[in-house]
């Protein structure tokens, strides 16, 4: 759908890195994005983001305000590794869903405020680089401890029940939600071992496919020095 071009509905904007990462201690190339607000777009607002940089981004960390109140409303992290999607290239435009706040005005300032290129050179806010590369490290480990706990499943010749049994003996709630929701949905797997074990693989192929996605994104603590 095509964008609004009023002067609130529309932003382009040029950030300046503002500091690498802890061992990048140089300026690195101004990143340069054009962002767009649409306030009427199908399944509700959105906003996009050009990038004009000659780069491509891996993941950023994206503002969202109203633009008279003078302050960041919230932030969104996009993480290309961590979605399964693209790296946003020169010239791509990346689309998401415009957060606000119910009964509040909608959102009419977005900005780029941090990132990490794919040559693993951060730009931008170095805390919000933390966090994006704490993400990582958070879900990696989620996703690695899914992995051992499917295995163990599979090496034991657990059925459905004995699964769901010991993920309820897990002290998060929320920890291997996919496998559990899979499972939960999947009642016939009561009657079906072998039908049982194709599913768990498939699920460990998932899971290790988004793991070596994770992997392979550099990051700043291993990115060389810019000359």
């Amino acid at each position: 759908m095509k964008a609004q071009s009023t002067p609130l509905l529309v932003a382009s904007l040029a950030l300046i890195a503002v500091g690498a990462f802890s061992v990048q201690s140089r300026a690195e190339e101004i990143p340069n994005f054009q962002i767009e607000i649409q306030a009427v777009a199908q399944g509700g607002p959105k906003f996009t983001v050009m990038n004009l940089s000659g780069k491509t981004v891996a993941a950023c960390a994206i503002e969202i305000s109203i633009w008279s109140e003078g302050k960041g409303q919230s932030i969104i992290v996009w993480d290309a590794a961590l979605k399964g999607e693209r790296p946003l290239e020169p010239s791509a435009i990346l689309t998401e869903n415009l957060p606000r706040v119910v009964g509040a005005p909608l959102p009419d300032k977005v900005k780029v405020i941090a990132g990490i290129w794919t040559d693993g050179v951060a730009f931008g806010k170095s805390d919000w680089v933390k966090i994006i590369l704490a993400d990582r490290t958070t879900i990696l480990s989620g996703y690695e401890q899914e992995v051992y706990f499917l295995q163990l499943g599979l090496d034991r010749n657990w059925t459905r029940k004995q699964y769901l049994e010991e993920l309820s003996l897990m002290p998060n709630p929320r920890t291997f939600h996919w496998t559990k929701s899979t499972l939960e949905a999947n009642q016939r797997l009561d009657d079906n071992q072998e039908y049982l074990q194709r599913v768990i693989h498939t699920l460990l192929t998932s899971l290790q496919q988004k793991i070596d996605l994770i992997r392979q994104a550099k990051s700043p603590a291993n990115a060389p020095t810019a000359p």
